[in-house]
C-alpha cells in the first residue's frame, strides 16, 4: 500500500519554522516521511538535521540532492551524520542530476554523461557507506586510500530522482528506489516501471527490490479555483524545462507545452499562464477538492506507485496554509488504503 512523504522546495518561499510545523503536522496525520529537496537557497541536510530534533517517528530523506553540487565523500559524511543524529530515521538518500540548464548556469559545472556519472557516484557512495578505506578508479572519480567513514556498514537506501529513459533503466540496475520526477502522470509511472524492471533484470535483480515512488505536485482546497491557480504556479516551475518531455509525451499536450515554453523563455510569462488551461493542468497535477485529490491519487496507486511524495504548490502567495490544507486533505490516507 502507498506510503506518504511530505516534501519542500529548497527555495526561500516559507520560513524554516513553518517547514518544521508542517513536518510535525504530517507526523501527527499519518505521513511516513518528511523529505527535503535541494537546488538553490537552502541546504537539505541542515533542514533535515533540524527536523530530526523537531519530530519523533517521522522518517527523513532527500528528494533530491543533485550529485553535481556535492562530492560522494561529502554526501556520505552528511548521510552518516544525519543517520546518527536522527537515531536511524534517515531512510531515503534521494539523488539526481537536476537539469542541464540549472547545472551549467547555476552550478557552473559541465553536464556531461549524467547516467554514467550517476552510476559511478553511487558505486563510490556505497563503498564509503560500507566502511573501510576506499579506492576507486573510474571515468569521473579517482580515489586513493580514502579513510573509513564508519566502523560498521551502514545500509542507507539510495533512491534516484529520474525522468529520462537511461536514468530510469539505471535505477533498476543500481538503486533501492525511484522518485519519478514531479508532474509524472499515471501512464508515465506505468512506462517507468517497465524500464526499471528491464534495468533490474539486466543486473540480475528483481523489480520488487526497487520501491516505486514519484513526486506529485499537489494542490487541495475546498475552493477549487484557488487550488487550480496554485497548481498552475506549481506546474510552471517545472514544465518550462525540456527534460520533462518524456512525461509530456504520455499526454496529448506536447504542442501546447512547446508553445508555453516559447512564450515563457521569450519573456511573455502572462501568455505562458494563459496556455495552462484546466485540462492541461489536470494531466500533470493532482488538484481540486480533498475528495477529488484522493481519487486522483488512487489512479497513481493503480498504476503501481508505492511512495507518494507530496510536493505542495507553496509560494509566497499562499505560504504555509497551502501545505496545511494538503496535509489535512490526506490525513489518514496512507492507513486507509493499507
Amino acid at each position: 500500500m502507498p506510503k506518504l512523504a511530505l516534501t519542500f522546495y529548497s527555495l526561500l518561499d516559507i520560513p524554516v519554522s513553518d517547514i518544521m510545523a508542517c513536518y510535525q503536522l504530517a507526523e501527527r496525520s499519518g505521513f511516513d516521511y518528511g523529505v527535503m529537496s535541494e537546488s538553490a537557497g537552502r541546504d537539505a541536510m541542515v533542514i533535515l538535521t533540524h527536523a530530526a530534533s523537531q519530530t519523533h517517528s517521522l522518517k527523513l530523506g532527500t528528494n533530491i540532492v543533485p550529485i553535481y553540487v556535492r562530492s560522494p565523500m561529502q554526501m556520505a559524511a552528511s548521510a552518516l551524520t544525519l543517520t546518527e543524529i536522527s537515531a536511524g530515521r534517515f531512510k531515503i538518500l534521494g539523488l539526481g542530476t537536476s537539469y542541464r540548464q540549472r547545472v551549467e548556469a547555476w552550478f557552473g559545472t559541465s553536464f556531461q554523461r549524467p547516467a554514467a556519472r550517476t552510476k559511478e557516484y553511487i558505486e563510490v557512495l556505497r563503498s564509503l557507506l560500507a566502511g573501510g578505506s576506499v579506492n576507486y578508479q573510474g571515468e569521473f572519480f579517482n580515489i586513493k586510500d580514502y579513510p573509513p567513514l564508519t566502523d560498521k556498514p551502514l545500509d542507507i537506501p539510495i533512491y534516484l530522482g529520474v525522468t529520462g529513459p537511461k536514468m530510469r533503466h539505471l535505477t533498476g540496475q543500481v538503486a533501492d528506489g525511484v522518485i519519478l520526477n514531479s508532474l509524472s502522470t499515471p501512464q508515465f509511472v506505468r512506462e517507468s516501471i517497465e524500464l526499471i524492471e528491464q534495468g533490474a533484470s539486466a543486473a540480475s535483480r528483481r523489480l520488487s527490490d526497487i520501491e516505486i515512488g514519484a513526486s506529485i505536485v499537489f494542490s487541495a482546497s475546498d475552493d477549487r479555483s484557488q487550488a487550480l491557480e496554485a497548481a498552475k504556479r506549481g506546474m510552471m516551475f517545472y514544465i518550462i524545462y525540456p527534460e520533462f518531455d518524456p512525461i509530456v509525451r504520455t499526454t496529448r499536450f506536447m504542442s501546447e507545452i512547446q508553445a508555453l515554453r516559447e512564450a515563457y523563455w521569450s519573456g511573455n510569462v502572462a501568455r505562458a499562464y494563459e496556455i495552462l488551461t484546466e485540462p492541461i493542468v489536470d494531466a500533470f497535477v493532482v488538484f481540486g477538492t480533498p475528495s477529488e485529490c484522493r481519487q486522483k491519487l488512487n489512479e497513481y496507486r493503480a498504476a503501481g506507485l508505492e511512495l507518494m511524495v507530496i510536493r505542495s504548490c507553496v509560494d509566497k502567495i499562499n505560504g504555509m496554509q497551502a501545505v496545511v490544507q494538503n496535509i489535512e486533505a490526506l490525513k489518514g490516507y496512507s492507513q486507509q488504503t493499507r
